[in-house]
């Protein structure tokens, strides 16, 4: 709903002052606080202005729009002249006349809430101004309204030069309130450039500071990429040397050793009538050292050629590969209560005889430290998640420590004794180093006196790959010879 509240003519100077009079009074009336009246004033006198150059003359009227939830006072200004042919770039302030015409729509489109300028060539011009009823308003009914229409008409606008020197007065006032924000704001820039000097400085500082950190750290990881390419060479050298001794001694003691247990049983069953009961048990004693050293040699043997053998890459079946070892420890398990039970098997990529080796070692591994359980139990099972197939061997033996974890895959570590559990101390590590030539990751869970369940995880494409130790083509590698007689 709109109510209008004065309607008059417009056609010289005197009524620019009038109109600003006028309209300076209408919004002190309906509340405005002292800066708002200045602006509505003004725009409304800068739009008559254009209107009484450019038409000479024009209509102007106030009006209350209570439009909810948010009324306001607008000012509609009309003429009837040759309208703005470039109105788009006049509101935009980017015309500037002779005298001045541009910039009192554009300024008067930037003070107030409403503004809307209509413009048709040869048919005038329409201009809305409006800014929002402050909260202090007073009630809005026809009575007020009226009363404040009434008392527009009866004052009589002031003369120019009074309404000149109200001008004067209260551009004084917006003066010194520049003055003071502007005092403000240079009081405010030189604190933020002093903070903005004292921070550069400080950042400056740090960033030398971090370039000396970034180089001390890059000559940090060229020394430490240095000692660790050192290091590993001398381990590499080692390793290919204890290799190389494995090998030797592992392949030139075989011999001597088979000859020590032949000529031990030939003497046992020519002379073991003549010898007395210690020297039977020393001759037996002498039997089965010689049996265990050649096993231990042949294991060592297989260790040592493990890490150099070239891999074979292919679709293994696991489950077959399971059930041919089980059919192996068939006439070992005779006469014990072995219960076999064997999950989903898939099958992966690797080379074949190695995967093999590898569940011909814990499935030994189960049955051997299984033996003093009435009742035996053993599961071999797979399953496949992310990238990986993970496998495992459980049993309900006799278990280890997981204290003692970190050493179960190493060469020669033995939880029991030989009086215990026979063994080498080498199928374990067998375990590992196939599980790591086709780059997988091998673990064990277990406690004493509660089995224990070994994995091993394959990638699902395994790449062939050597030992990280493994001598490059062409490269040397350092060999031993037993000495000979």
């Amino acid at each position: 709903m709109q109510t209008r509240i004065l309607h008059f003519e417009v056609r010289g100077e005197q009524d620019v002052i009038a109109a600003r009079q006028r309209a300076r009074r209408v919004s002190s009336l309906l509340g405005f606080d002292a800066p708002n009246q200045t602006r509505i004033a003004t725009a409304v006198s800068e739009i008559v202005r254009n209107a009484i150059q450019y038409a000479g003359g024009g209509a102007v009227e106030f009006a209350v729009k209570d439009d909810r939830p948010k009324p306001a006072f607008v000012v509609y200004i009309t003429d009837r002249g040759q309208g703005i042919a470039n109105l788009s770039e006049v509101l935009e302030g980017r015309v500037v006349s002779r005298t001045g015409s541009g910039q009192g729509i554009a300024g008067s489109k930037r003070i107030m809430d409403l503004f809307e300028v209509r413009s048709n060539p040869g048919r005038g011009t329409s201009v809305v101004l409006g800014k929002f009823l402050p909260q202090k308003t007073p009630d809005l009914s026809p009575e007020t309204l009226q009363r404040i229409a009434g008392e527009l008409v009866r004052n009589v606008p002031a003369d120019p030069v009074t309404e000149i020197h109200r001008q004067n007065r209260e551009l004084l006032v917006a003066l010194a309130e520049l003055r003071g924000a502007r005092d403000e704001l240079e009081k405010t820039v030189e604190q933020r450039t002093a903070l903005l000097v004292q921070s550069n400085r400080a950042l400056r500082t740090e960033i030398r500071k971090r370039r000396r950190t970034e180089a001390a750290i890059r000559r940090l990881n060229l020394e430490l990429e240095q000692r660790v390419a050192d290091r590993t060479r001398e381990i590499q050298a080692a390793f290919l040397e204890m290799e190389a001794f494995s090998y030797a001694v592992s392949h030139d003691l075989r011999v001597p050793l088979r000859h020590i247990e032949a000529y031990a049983q030939v003497l046992k069953e020519d002379a073991a009538a003549s010898l007395d009961d210690e020297g039977r048990r020393v001759l037996n004693a002498i039997i089965e050292s010689a049996r265990k050293m050649t096993q231990l040699t042949n294991d060592l043997l297989a260790f040592a050629r493990m890490a150099h053998a070239d891999m074979r890459l292919t679709r293994v079946n696991l489950a077959d590969v399971v059930d041919d070892v089980v059919k192996d420890f068939q006439a070992e398990v005779q006469g014990r209560n072995v219960e076999w039970i064997l999950g989903e098997l898939p099958e992966v990529q690797g080379d074949p005889p190695m995967l093999r080796q590898l569940l011909v070692n814990l499935i030994s591994n189960a049955l051997k430290y299984t033996r003093p359980r009435p009742a035996v139990r053993i599961e071999i099972g797979c399953r496949s998640a992310g990238n990986e197939i993970t496998c495992f061997v459980r049993d309900n033996g006799v278990g280890f420590d997981m204290q003692n974890a970190n050493k179960l895959f190493g060469v020669f570590q033995r939880f029991h004794g030989d009086e215990e559990f026979e063994g080498t101390g080498i199928g374990l590590a067998s375990v590992r180093r196939i599980v790591e030539r086709h780059e997988g990751r091998v673990w064990a869970v277990s406690a004493p006196d509660s089995g224990a369940t070994f994995f091993f995880a394959l990638p699902k494409k395994t790449r062939a790959s050597r030992s990280p130790f493994q001598r490059s083509a062409g490269s040397s590698c350092p060999t031993f010879e037993l000495p000979r007689k």
